[in-house]
């Protein structure tokens, strides 16, 4: 999603808004220092390496934000709208249902582990997977468990130099954040569109429809799990932080 597509998204939902709110100069200045704070201080160091692109997409957010001088409550979904590690997060509908994840198969985590540029997190509570597999260009690493409409899914990836997916879900409805202590997760509640970004200019492209899925970032590496009830996916999760 480019910031021509963000800007005009964020727009139709300034028109949504009731008048009013604070100081446009003064939400400027607020994110900007933000943003600048983040960087400084790398309290994760993917902080420090996110792309172009991604600040870009920043820029365009805070002109917008300026420009319709959105409640403070928008304004902050507005922020994780961006996304989280190397997920995209976009408005839009839920969908009615959703198939099992795919199953992964062809490796063992060792040979998986030296076709990736990041080390693999395994759960330990989820034990040792029952398929695992490496996308042809290295950025992806899948671990499913089970079979059928049993099937678990641990996608991970690094975020850099671009996001690699796209979820579809309303913000505070459908998707929402969940603590893992000190960092965040998305919890998607429902079925939704699940597409994968490409490096260049290239749109989109659909995959399929996704289950619940927990997302967050452990160690510069996205995670999604797919296939489990949020209590025990963050359970999991918080395990993979050394918080559960």
């Amino acid at each position: 999603m480019d910031e021509h597509a963000l800007g005009a998204e964020l727009r139709e939902l300034g028109a949504s808004l009731p008048p009013g709110g604070p100081d446009p100069d003064a939400v400027a200045v607020a994110v900007l220092d933000r943003i600048a704070a983040e960087d400084v201080a790398g309290s994760a160091p993917a902080a420090r390496r996110r792309p172009s692109r991604r600040a870009r997409l920043v820029a365009a957010t805070v002109a917008v934000v300026v420009a319709l001088g959105v409640t403070p409550p928008v304004r902050a979904a507005l922020g994780e709208w961006l996304g989280i590690g190397g997920v995209v997060v976009r408005p839009g509908p839920s969908q009615p249902s959703a198939s099992a994840p795919p199953p992964a198969a062809g490796l063992t985590m060792d040979q998986a582990g030296e076709l990736v540029p990041f080390e693999p997190v395994q759960p330990a509570r989820l034990g040792p997977p029952d398929g695992v597999e490496v996308t042809a260009d290295g950025r992806l690493l899948a671990m499913t468990w089970g079979d059928g409409t049993e099937t678990v899914r641990l996608d991970q990836f690094d975020g850099r130099p671009s996001p690699l997916f796209v979820k579809t879900a309303t913000l505070g409805e459908e998707a929402t954040l969940v603590a893992l202590g000190d960092t965040d997760a998305w919890w998607f509640a429902e079925p939704h569109d699940l597409e994968l970004l490409d490096d260049g200019d290239v749109p989109p492209q659909s995959i399929r429809v996704a289950g619940p899925t927990l997302v967050w970032v452990a160690d510069g590496v996205t995670l999604r799990l797919e296939g489990l009830e949020r209590e025990h996916a963050v359970a999991i999760a918080r395990s993979t932080l050394g918080t559960g």
